[in-house]
């Protein structure tokens, strides 16, 4: 999956401390575990593209019957007339593709921002919301650091993985 122009895991402060590597993996454990096939994944970038693909022709032609009434372009017979149609017709195909591909990013990167919001709040200290994150459990159970209060990975519904991003 592609995120265009930003990492995604540098947006939360808990995964500071660690490594690009570590927080890519810790992420690729959560979408393993988390993502869903979901229908709007796939219907959304589509619709999209789809609206892209009828308004840009629908404003082609708004503008060519103006140059038309204007007497600017002769349509057919003006030499000026098949630049402006190749040229439309390339940022037409071209621009479908790239819009398919802006919205597809846009709404993974969105799903995944919340799975990993969600998982971030799951690992944090019941008694004083202070992120477990980077702490090592024994034999199942973790003390915080910050308030000392006792509880178990399954208390908090995690395993190791969900805690601690892989070396």
């Amino acid at each position: 999956m592609r995120i265009i122009t930003r990492k995604l895991h540098r947006a939360f402060a808990e995964l500071d401390a660690y490594t690009d590597d570590q927080c890519r993996q810790y992420l690729k454990n959560i979408r393993q575990k988390k993502l869903r096939f979901s229908l709007r994944l796939i219907l959304l970038p589509l619709l999209v593209t789809l609206l892209y693909f009828s308004i840009i022709p629908m404003a082609f032609a708004f503008c060519m019957d103006q140059l038309v009434a204007s007497k600017a372009v002769d349509m057919g017979r003006d030499i000026v007339f098949y630049p402006i149609l190749l040229t439309f017709l390339g940022i037409w195909w071209i621009g479908s593709g790239v819009v398919a591909l802006l919205s597809r990013d846009i709404l993974l990167g969105g799903e995944l921002r919340e799975l990993l919001n969600n998982q971030l709040q799951i690992t944090r200290c019941r008694n004083c919301s202070y992120s477990l994150i980077g702490q090592q459990p024994i034999d199942g159970k973790l003390r915080c650091p910050e308030c000392g209060t006792p509880t178990t990975l399954e208390l908090l519904g995690i395993t190791e993985d969900d805690l601690i991003p892989p070396a």
